[in-house]
């Protein structure tokens, strides 16, 4: 069957603390290769200070501002949002540039970046008067973070656009500033989007700019995505779109004894064949949010690899 295996986000912190974050982006690339995983990211470390989804990019952007409450960090808008002239010191740029020196020959490299509209819906979320006074933020944030995103760019296969705002839809056509960086990485994309994505499924189909979309066959929304599949599949294939689905449920408790068996993993791919060509699939993945389940994550990476081999 030959299905890749790939990972869609983050990792749990690991590797020597001195070194981090490059002993985390060592650690991970080497594990997933053990386990036959051939598409690699860094594993999203988030710097030395293991910034998340949002915070990996603002830390980069002129007029926002990082505070934190405890560990827990919040990014907040001072002004005009924009690049920064000098992006030599980006953590996250040197993250991905590392991976591309440490990685070996025939191993597809990924990079993770979060959509402008995510970054912009939290910002508004965090000063909710920055929808009225600021209506170009979505805009600025684009422009802010395309720098970054083409310099990442260059030292990967893949760039994966992190969507998880665009399930609540912010603004009206929130594919458009994914649109914009897409056509100007000239790499092979991917879009990421949890939960229920049955009713924007067209949109993600006609709307959106990209060559592979990594949604969820697992948890909740595992019965109307597979409804979605099957009755989008045909035009799925006719838009020259991929599917790299999430088979494997990271909706759990950070429990080894909570993770899904390899029959449980293999038997969601088994009935993603009754709709789709499984030699057509991009990859499959585990779900997302591996960053907080420091316990089960290495038997999560194991069980999809073992349920992948049932098929060969």
């Amino acid at each position: 069957m030959g299905l890749k295996l790939a990972c869609a986000g983050s990792l749990p912190p690991m590797g020597d603390p001195i070194r981090y974050p490059f002993s985390h982006i060592e650690f991970w690339l080497e594990k997933l290769i053990s386990y036959r995983y051939c598409i690699v990211g860094t594993g999203e470390p988030g710097g030395r200070e293991r910034h998340g989804l949002v915070e990996r990019f603002t830390r980069d952007m002129e007029g926002v501002e990082i505070r934190f409450t405890g560990s827990k960090a919040k990014s907040y808008c001072t002004g005009r949002i924009r690049p920064k002239p000098d992006l030599g010191g980006s953590e996250e740029i040197l993250e991905v540039k590392h991976l591309a020196k440490v990685a070996p020959g025939g191993v597809l490299l990924k990079a993770t970046i979060t959509d402008p509209v995510t970054i912009g819906f939290e910002l508004v979320a965090n000063d909710p008067s920055l929808a009225r006074r600021y209506p170009e933020i979505y805009e600025d944030v684009e422009k802010a973070i395309e720098p970054i995103v083409l310099a990442i760019s260059d030292y990967v296969d893949v760039v994966q656009f992190d969507c998880p705002s665009h399930l609540a839809r912010p603004i009206r056509e929130p594919w458009k500033h994914l649109n914009e960086l897409s056509r100007k990485v000239r790499k092979r994309t991917w879009l990421h989007i949890d939960g229920d994505v049955s009713k924007m499924f067209p949109a993600l189909l006609k709307e959106y700019d990209v060559d592979v979309i990594n949604l969820n066959i697992h948890g909740k929304e595992e019965e109307n995505n597979l409804k979605a599949i099957a009755n989008f599949g045909k035009a799925l294939e006719e838009r020259g779109k991929k599917l790299a689905p999430a088979v494997v449920n990271t909706q759990i408790s950070d429990d080894v004894l909570e993770v899904e068996a390899v029959e449980t993993i293999l038997s969601r791919i088994v009935k993603l064949s009754s709709f789709l060509d499984l030699g057509e699939l991009e990859a499959v993945t585990p779900g997302c949010g591996l960053r907080i389940l420091g316990n089960a994550t290495q038997t999560i990476l194991e069980r999809l690899r073992d349920a992948v081999g049932k098929l060969d």
